[in-house]
């Protein structure tokens, strides 16, 4: 397997990550009873935090899916998001300096 293909894969895997943990966290508190959903008012915190997961769940989706196909956007893109990866210490960190290694050194014209 080529590195931008483990790239690709890892992209994969942290979309649906995030669509996962995304999920727990505007299902959790409405389950445990943090929020009312009779008061709509308080939802309005964990709609927006729900829309920005999703949306970067199916942005990092469709990122892996193209740098799995090899388009260059998709290496232009998994670059910013690895860039902004290494920011969250030391799990992001080591993640991130992966996907920027694995997308500078092993894509091939």
């Amino acid at each position: 397997m080529k590195p931008y293909e483990k790239a690709g894969r890892l992209f994969i895997f942290l979309g649906w990550l995030s669509l996962i943990m995304g999920a727990a966290a505007v299902l959790g508190p409405i389950i445990l009873g943090g929020f009312s959903i009779a008061d709509p008012v308080s939802l309005v915190p964990l709609i927006s935090l729900s829309i920005i997961l999703v949306g970067l769940s199916i942005f990092q989706l469709k990122v892996g899916a193209a740098i799995k196909a090899h388009k260059d956007w998709g290496r232009v893109a998994g670059i910013v998001l690895g860039i902004i990866q290494l920011i969250g210490f030391p799990i992001g960190t080591i993640l991130g300096i992966y996907i920027l290694w694995c997308l500078l050194k092993g894509w091939d014209k």
